[in-house]
């Protein structure tokens, strides 16, 4: 029982710094918001840039912050690849 409560502070922890668009993409990435992508494109960089309207370089720094907190994780090569959410 104790454990238990020491994760979910270390995981409030985690989310505790994160910007409201971050939240939106880690939620996006882990499919828990539908967006408006079709379902045969991968969730890469680019997809997840449209969807929020935003550049991909702004969405990079946004994905560089999730993966340095270690709530995401790439799958994949550079032309191929995804972003996956990590599962404790």
């Amino acid at each position: 029982v104790e454990n238990l409560a020491i994760e979910k502070i270390i995981e409030k922890d985690q989310y505790k710094d994160l910007t409201d668009r971050q939240r939106h993409v880690l939620q996006a990435i882990a499919g828990d918001v539908p967006l408006n992508v079709p379902l045969n494109v991968p969730l890469n960089t680019s997809a997840l840039a449209e969807a929020f309207s935003v550049s991909r370089k702004t969405l990079q720094r946004d994905l560089d912050v999730l993966v340095g907190k270690k709530l995401i994780i790439r799958k994949g090569g550079r032309k191929n690849g995804y972003w996956e959410r990590v599962r404790k």
